[in-house]
């Protein structure tokens, strides 16, 4: 059968809507359960086991669930990607928790990642910033971002679908559910490219450049001139009564973020309607955040929550300028994954600054600092109904407050090796980190862990994620293998061959459409879709527990210096969220955890992280490969 007709392309990439990438297949049931099968590891027993065997027998002489599957291959055929919606839906705009901590990603970059002439100035930092993130999306319209691909031969291209997805989409509450609303500039490339500002003096829009092109690139000095300038206004008199609310609203649940939103709209839609339209037709927030880290733990904290009267969380890109120079970003993980804001990053940090923005940075800053050009600023004015919206703010403050003095966050910078030394000694720096965490886990707590890795499925049309499901048999027998007394290195060796040999195998059938969990969440769907009851499968012990993330874990390679990105944890109040990236002669990682679990603890999972690193480093390093 004929593949479908690409989506229509986002203006921002036609220019890699050819070759046509094959939509995401629809694996045969009996493969999925059998792989699924194959996935129960401990720390399941084998009655759950039993159980698991007996329900997947059940499903696949059930006729409901044989219509499911032929829902789904329906889809298949109709849809440019029978998953892309019902993903969107099921993982992210139908949570009614809020955003910050629990599905919004950040990111951390150390002092060295800017130009040195630029750092300590929050200013130029925030518009070398602002400006190289503008540049990328116009060289992207231009067709000039390298096209990006998997493997060697064959080289397979990737969707860059994701990457227009970064550009001024904003995520709408709704009590009923969320949507996604890109902004005008997605679609019409030459409107003017503008940007939501936030400074403790209140929101603002600022235009950036009348169109997304290379032939009118942001003129860096002059936004450093017009955001120090906003930064030095003075604070809001008023804080309830000001648009730093909106960012307070944002942090809150998504039901109560919706009501509050309503009543703003019903108090005084000519003023309140077109500022909410405003802020979500920028292409991204710029806060200039006066808080000075004093480290690279406290930057990423920050960048994951902070001050929420100074965010935007439903934008899909902050840059979050600290008042002494140092940049983290908050991303709205719905329409795109970090991995892209990574690679979007990753390309600013090889532009140099303009001789404009330096010969600007060379000007005394005892006064407000002057250029040749004029960005236009317009700041977001909104009339509050203090009255009624007091109860919802004050709920969306609480809720807030709870989830940052509950999130535990930890980093691991280890320098011992990196992944040259792992490469050099045949092992997959991916596969050995992943052995580490489950032993670090085990080590610390007793048991092994359910673990979630990210895999990509960019190969196919719209493709995002597959969960690639890291707690193998094989991964619990190293582990075991390197606490047993008896145990020689030659056996611990051995052992981590096969649980890496493992790894790579259910990652690469992640990667090619062959994975478990989005087909099982498909045929949840479709079940729903058509009115079908769930299958038993679903309720049994082995489902709910291979299905508890409680080791969530994602690599962010790759890392040009030591970048620090991060998630909270999945469970709650158990788990654990684990983030990291390679360099030649270092691995970093973000740990993140809850302080309400007796149980949990970033500090003691980063020491044992790193005892791990060396432990199974030394039998790749020492012993040699069978």
């Amino acid at each position: 059968m004929a593949a479908p007709p690409p989506p229509p392309s986002s203006t921002l990439t036609a220019a890699y809507a050819h070759p046509p990438l094959p939509p995401l297949p629809v694996p045969p049931l009996e493969k999925t359960l059998a792989r699924w099968l194959d996935s129960l590891a401990p720390p399941l027993s084998d009655a759950a086991i039993a159980e698991a065997k007996d329900a997947v027998e059940a499903c696949l002489a059930c006729e409901d669930v044989r219509a499911a599957q032929a829902r789904l291959e329906e889809r298949a055929v109709s849809e440019p990607s029978w998953l892309d919606d019902w993903w969107l839906t099921g993982a992210y705009t139908s949570w009614p928790s809020p955003t910050p901590y629990l599905s919004n990603y950040f990111i951390g970059y150390p002092a060295e990642a800017l130009p040195e002439a630029l750092r300590g100035s929050q200013a130029a930092a925030s518009a070398y910033m602002a400006a190289g993130f503008v540049a990328f999306f116009a060289k992207l319209a231009a067709g000039r971002i390298p096209r990006e691909y998997m493997g060697r031969k064959p080289r397979i291209p990737l969707s860059m679908h994701q990457y227009a997805a970064l550009w001024g989409t904003t995520r709408i509450p709704g009590e009923a559910g969320d949507s996604l609303l890109a902004s005008r500039h997605a679609g019409d490339l030459q409107l003017p490219v503008k940007a939501l500002v936030i400074s403790p003096a209140g929101y603002f829009i600022v235009t950036l450049a009348p169109a997304l092109s290379e032939d009118c690139p942001v003129d860096m000095a002059a936004l450093a001139a017009t955001l120090e300038a906003l930064a030095r206004l003075p604070p809001v008199d008023e804080l309830d009564a000001s648009a730093r609310i909106l960012g307070e609203l944002s942090a809150g649940e998504r039901p109560n973020w919706a009501q509050a939103r309503t009543l703003l709209l019903e108090h005084e839609p000519a003023i309140n309607g077109p500022a909410l339209d405003a802020i979500a037709d920028t292409a991204l927030a710029i806060v200039l955040d006066p808080h000075e880290p004093d480290s690279t733990l406290d930057a990423t904290r920050t960048a994951a929550g902070g001050d929420a009267s100074l965010r935007m969380f439903d934008k899909t890109i902050q840059i979050i300028a600290y008042g002494n120079g140092i940049i983290g970003v908050n991303g709205e993980h719905s329409p795109a994954d970090a991995i892209s804001t990574v690679y979007v990053f990753n390309d600013i940090h090889t532009a140099e600054p303009p001789p404009a923005l330096l010969h600007w940075l060379a000007t005394p800053s005892h006064a407000p600092r002057k250029t040749n050009v004029t960005l236009a600023v317009a700041p977001v004015r909104l009339a509050v109904p203090r009255q009624a919206l007091a109860p919802v703010l004050v709920a969306a403050r609480t809720s807030f407050a709870t989830a940052s003095e509950d999130f535990d966050e930890d980093l691991l910078f280890y320098n011992t090796f990196g992944h040259d030394a792992l490469k050099a000694g045949r092992t997959s720096p991916d596969a050995f980190i992943q052995m580490a965490i489950g032993l670090a886990y085990f080590r610390l707590h007793g048991k092994h862990a359910v673990t979630y890795e990210t895999g990509q499925t960019r190969q196919f049309a719209l493709g995002r994620t597959e969960t690639v499901r890291a707690a193998s048999s094989e991964r619990a027998a190293f582990i075991e293998a390197m606490g047993a007394p008896d145990a020689t290195v030659t056996e611990k060796r051995a052992a981590l061959d096969a649980a890496i040999k493992r790894h790579l195998a259910l990652l690469k059938d992640a990667c090619f459409g062959a994975g478990v969990d989005r087909h099982l969440l498909g045929l949840r769907m479709a079940c729903s879709e058509l009115g079908l009851p769930l299958p038993e499968l679903f309720s049994t012990e082995a489902f709910i527990t291979s299905s508890q993330w409680v080791i969530s874990s994602s690599n962010t390679n790759p890392a040009p210096f030591p970048r620090i990105g991060g998630f909270g944890p999945v469970v709650h109040p158990h788990g654990y969220g684990i983030c990291y990236s390679t360099l030649p002669d270092m691995i970093c990682v973000n740990i993140t955890s809850w302080r309400s679990s007796e149980e949990t603890s970033s500090a003691a999972m980063r020491k044992a992280l790193a005892g791990a690193f060396t432990d199974v480093g030394a039998l790749v390093v020492n012993v040699p490969k069978l």
